[in-house]
């Protein structure tokens, strides 16, 4: 029976940091420029030019010349800025986000300016102040967002190698960054759980469901660990709280939770209840392979021979690969051998 693990990440896909770092140690300068017009395209001469580097830490003030263009060299390529154009009798006007170019004929940003007040200097200064502790915290919310995507990435492919140590350690370091990743303390939970480690993979999977109560697959796993600790209660009860949530949804999942309901009765030796799951799995998915296999068997405990060799036979007929295949089919050779009665 797989088991599931959740490889989920696509959120912070959208997030990737936008400044990369340099390939060397390497100084690399790149220039800012543009040109300031009005409203009817006319050249605007000393417009105050307020270059500010996201990182809080650089701040570049120039004016137009009488065409209107403004130059600056000296500016980090690898940053972000933000351009602000100042013009008494004009509203001011911004761009957030500029990257500097490396080649004379890049790093452009053009700019036209309506007539309006501008804004007050003294408010300026104090909105700089803001804006540019703002942006420092949204710089480092990418640096963040970068390492996360990284981290997962690497404890991703420990968990596809076996490396379950290195990917608990990875994912942890995920958690500790922004502990309201669901996904990742559910991944948590199954590295955990493959470790042997079943109270701190319990655990794991309690902090996912209580960031994603609705996420069925959560309660399916966590049933997963409390079955394999002997906890067949606490199984049961999991594996039914993911059929509720599943119920109205994809009818392949439901069979599922119904499923591992049914395994875990099984395995309790409560083959009652598990016959009454195993109906329930293939109401909802009749083409369950494993479910018309143990119907099979727990039919032919009932004597119940003509519908045991169907579900048999439906068994070879959707999985004939499948891990009980053999046992399917030495049970049914023995049930065409038996005499019929009338």
């Amino acid at each position: 029976m797989n088991r599931t693990s959740h490889c989920l990440w696509s959120l912070l896909g959208a997030f990737l940091l936008l400044v990369p770092g340099p390939a060397d140690a390497q100084v690399h300068r790149g220039t800012l420029q543009g040109q300031i017009k009005d409203h009817e395209g006319k050249p605007l001469k000393d417009v105050a030019v307020r270059i500010d580097g996201l990182n809080g830490k650089q701040t570049y003030e120039l004016k137009t010349d009488k065409g209107g263009r403004y130059f600056h060299i000296a500016v980090d390529p690898y940053l972000s800025y933000r351009i602000v154009a100042i013009k008494e009798g004009y509203w001011t006007e911004e761009s957030v986000g500029v990257r500097a170019s490396r080649s004379q004929s890049g790093g452009i940003n053009n700019f036209t300016m309506r007539p309006g007040h501008s804004t007050d200097a003294e408010m300026t200064r104090a909105e700089r102040e803001t804006l540019v502790r703002d942006l420092r915290q949204a710089e480092e919310t990418k640096r963040t967002v970068k390492v996360i995507d990284e981290s997962h990435k690497v404890a991703m492919r420990f968990v596809d190698e076996g490396r379950y140590a290195e990917a608990a350690e990875a994912f942890r370091r995920v958690v500790e960054l922004q502990p309201t990743l669901a996904p990742t303390w559910a991944n948590l939970g199954h590295v955990y759980n493959k470790l042997k480690k079943p109270s701190d993979a319990v655990a794991a999977y309690r902090k996912a469901i209580e960031l994603d109560p609705g996420n069925a697959s959560f309660y399916q796993d966590l049933g997963h660990v409390y079955s394999d600790m002997g906890e067949a209660g606490k199984a049961t009860e999991m594996y039914q709280k993911g059929a509720k949530l599943t119920g109205n949804q994809d009818p392949k999942e439901t069979a599922k939770s119904q499923y591992f309901i049914a395994v875990n009765h099984l395995n309790s030796g409560r083959e009652e209840q598990a016959m009454e799951a195993l109906r329930e799995t293939l109401a909802a998915d009749p083409e369950h392979a494993d479910a018309h296999y143990y119907v099979g068997v727990l039919l032919l405990q009932e004597n119940r021979l003509a519908e045991a060799l169907e579900h048999l036979e439906k068994h070879l007929e959707l999985a004939p690969q499948s891990s009980t295949a053999a046992d399917a089919r030495a049970l049914l050779d023995a049930l065409r051998q038996m005499p019929k009665t009338e």
